[in-house]
């Protein structure tokens, strides 16, 4: 599945303690500042995901059950790869330090809730014997094959050593377990 351009909310709270964490004391005018950096994101964003899903039974699977100890119960595994467009990188490059890291807080809160968009997605397509484990970054080994099933430069994402580009994107790793009877 792929999809574009879809909206996307920041949780503010989110922003806020991401900003604390960096050293930034909140005030009145510093959420005032990330009010305003979110409205100028809002027209650089070009939010677009890619996921697929293989199942118990397949190579990809055996894969990754080579790589990582699985738990008996998965049955299956999707691949995520998210990201925010390349025009966001230029607007986090050209501004002072303390605006950068602003939009640096937001621009990684959009990309989670570009995750949890997509997470409540496959938990629509889960079904009555199947749930949801925790959406995982994907590890450096299981990047290959999930760079194969996902093919993630049809949203424009490439790796080039190890790193994705454009800068604010993310690749995960969900994994499906029988539900308990």
């Amino acid at each position: 599945m792929k999809i574009r351009r879809f909206k996307l909310t920041p949780r503010m709270r989110e922003v806020y303690a991401a900003l604390k964490r960096t050293g930034v004391s909140l005030t009145a005018d510093i959420e005032a500042m990330a009010t305003v950096a979110d409205r100028r994101l809002a027209d650089l964003l070009d939010p677009a995901v890619v996921c697929e899903t293989a199942d118990g039974a397949s190579a990809l699977m055996a894969e990754v059950k080579r790589i990582q100890q699985v738990p008996r119960t998965v049955t299956a595994v999707s691949f995520v790869c998210a990201t925010l467009g390349s025009a966001v990188d230029a607007a986090v490059r050209d501004d002072d330090e303390l605006q950068r890291l602003i939009l640096e807080a937001l621009l990684m809160e959009y990309l989670d809730a570009a995750g949890r968009f997509v997470y409540k997605l496959l938990q629509d397509q889960a079904e009555a014997d199947t749930e949801l484990g925790s959406m995982n970054a994907l590890p450096a080994e299981l990047a290959p094959a999930a760079d194969e099933l996902l093919q993630p430069a049809r949203i424009g994402v490439t790796r080039m050593a190890g790193v994705l580009s454009p800068r604010f994107s993310a690749m995960h790793y969900v994994y499906w377990f029988a539900r308990r009877k």
